[in-house]
């Protein structure tokens, strides 16, 4: 069964708690690829959370993997595409880096009247 990947063109940033970090595997062609999944909100409420799978390759596949811990905060910035897998829609990461704040500290990170002048 090949895997098509096809890009949904959306592009996405957000900031989320990695919930399930596997190991690093590789693909069939011995690329580096790492699948973990985050939780994350979309809305500054914080009241809906979502679960996103996420996967990397080559050399951010290997960093994620060396520096990135289970329920780490954690900066992604990627795109959307569509798998053939039965997880239907992941987020390519171009990036992850660990936040500077934690999940506490996030509520307090832009407080109100920040940006007035």
């Amino acid at each position: 069964m090949s895997v098509e990947r096809q890009p949904l063109q959306s592009h996405v940033h957000f900031v989320g708690v990695v919930t399930d970090l596997p190991p690093i595997s590789a693909t069939r062609t011995g690329l580096a690829r790492l699948r973990f999944r985050v939780t994350a909100s979309l809305a500054h409420d914080d009241v809906d959370r979502y679960r996103i799978d996420l996967v990397c390759f080559a050399r951010l596949a290997e960093r994620v993997a060396e520096t990135v811990h289970l329920h780490d905060r954690v900066v992604v910035v990627g795109h959307v595409e569509r798998s053939a897998r039965e997880r239907g829609i992941e987020i390519v990461c171009a990036d992850v880096g660990l936040s500077v704040l934690d999940q506490h500290d996030s509520e307090s990170a832009s407080p109100e009247g920040a940006h007035d002048d």
